[in-house]
């Protein structure tokens, strides 16, 4: 056997124990898990490297195995804009892979990345034979929605700060770690990165975590963050007490 064959088995291993314990597959039957592991291609990427091109064909589902994914727009002009970033045990391209239709989204690498690649038609299987799927991913799919409903509407009515506040708060999950009486933000972004994620300029980003950090919210060092105070994190991303 060689050191890559290998190293596949092992991450086929942790791609169904993640796929066990993962929220956005809860509820479906374990051969569905077998199913997905069984046919699905193991492969890594490296940083940079593109998974799926907005606006055409999509030929699989994506369980992220190691790192993690950006996805977002790209336009020839060179402007960015990152929607979000997909952590181990998260799937990807549910919406094309369910409706045939083409990438919503630029997906890339974020950093070295491993990832199982469940073919559109081991899914269709699947979603055929076991309901349990079925319910999960429409379970997903909402909560997903409510996310981008949210986004959406402090995108068009929310100061700066606010979006700011909520960006690094949507981090947490996923990429937070406890670090004494602070939470890290594990995920390394560049100024332009998390610029692009808010959806304002870097001048702008730059302006607002320069004043969380004189109020004693955020600290900051070489791309990572560390949230200091989350109630007051938590009051700063309101919707419904901001004011100018």
């Amino acid at each position: 056997m060689t050191i890559e064959t290998s190293q596949k088995l092992s991450l086929r291993a942790l791609a169904r124990s993640m796929m066990i314990q993962s929220s956005a597959l809860a509820g479906c039957a374990g051969e569905t898990v077998e199913l997905f592991c069984e046919h699905g291609q193991i492969k890594r990427f490296a940083d940079g490297e593109i998974l799926a091109t907005r606006g055409y064909e999509v030929q699989s589902l994506i369980f992220v195995i190691e790192g993690s994914i950006e996805i977002g727009m790209f336009t020839v002009q060179g402007k960015r804009f990152i929607a979000r970033y997909v952590a181990p045990g998260q799937l990807l391209g549910v919406i094309p892979i369910i409706d045939g239709g083409s990438a919503i989204h630029d997906v890339q690498a974020h950093g070295e990345i491993a990832a199982l690649l469940i073919p559109r038609k081991t899914f269709s299987e699947a979603i055929a034979s076991d309901p349990g799927l079925a319910q999960a991913l429409l379970r997903l799919l909402c909560t997903r929605s409510r996310a981008r409903y949210d986004d959406a509407a402090a995108n068009a009515i929310a100061p700066v700060r606010v979006r700011v506040a909520r960006t690094l708060l949507s981090l947490l999950p996923a990429y937070g770690v406890q670090r004494g009486n602070t939470v890290r933000i594990e995920l390394r972004l560049s100024q332009e990165e998390f610029a692009a994620l808010v959806g304002v300029s870097r001048q702008c980003v730059n302006r607002q975590m320069s004043e969380f950090r004189r109020m004693g919210v955020i600290s900051t060092s070489y791309s990572r963050i560390e949230v200091v105070d989350y109630t007051a994190l938590q009051n700063l991303s309101s919707l419904d007490l901001w004011a100018e």
